[in-house]
């Protein structure tokens, strides 16, 4: 591993030794002394953004504290931060699936509402044809009611002639016999 300017090579034990206040980590951070030779160039301005303490003691950026390890700080912050966008992306990535997995199922449900669009529409063109067969035969079932009314008023009138011409027939028939019965005593 390739160590940075001004970083040492740091063993487990000093590593151990380092205490950590959290008033540490939120220290100013100063970037090298401006008006040098050397510019300030993109990986000083993220090493110094990066680390959690540090102060520079020269114009070459030279650190002071020994003990702070570049390399350490610089790989447990994009740890952190690679954790935290590890986070986002398994929270995204879920919210997608999820929105995948409802997209499918509203594609399912349309699909389940068109198929049952073109059954009750099946359903709706053969009630209408069915309807249309039964007003046809209750029309001509009532024409042929009114028919059979008005034949049966005509036997009706017929039968109350018969009825009185009979009774007509009976009526002489008695008149005769009562004549006949006369007519022997």
């Amino acid at each position: 591993m390739e160590l940075l300017r001004g970083e040492r090579n740091v063993s487990w034990d000093e590593k151990q030794n380092q205490v950590r206040t959290p008033a540490s980590y939120f220290v100013l951070r100063k970037p090298p002394v401006s008006g040098t030779d050397r510019p300030i160039s993109c990986s000083d301005h993220i090493n110094t953004h990066l680390m959690p303490y540090s102060n520079f003691s020269d114009a070459k950026g030279a650190v002071i504290n020994e003990n702070t390890s570049l390399n350490a700080a610089l790989i447990k912050n994009v740890r952190k931060r690679m954790a935290g966008m590890n986070k986002h992306i398994a929270k995204y990535k879920n919210a997608n699936t999820s929105f995948v997995k409802e997209n499918v199922y509203l594609k399912n449900r349309q699909a389940w509402m068109t198929k049952s669009q073109k059954r009750q529409k099946k359903t709706l063109v053969y009630l209408k044809y069915k309807h249309n067969e039964l007003t046809e035969k209750v029309t001509d079932l009532s024409n042929l009611l009114m028919e059979l009314e008005a034949s049966n008023a005509l036997l009706r009138e017929r039968n109350a002639v018969l009825e009185n011409e009979s009774n007509a027939r009976d009526e002489v028939n008695k008149e005769n016999d009562h004549e006949l019965d006369e007519a022997k005593i």
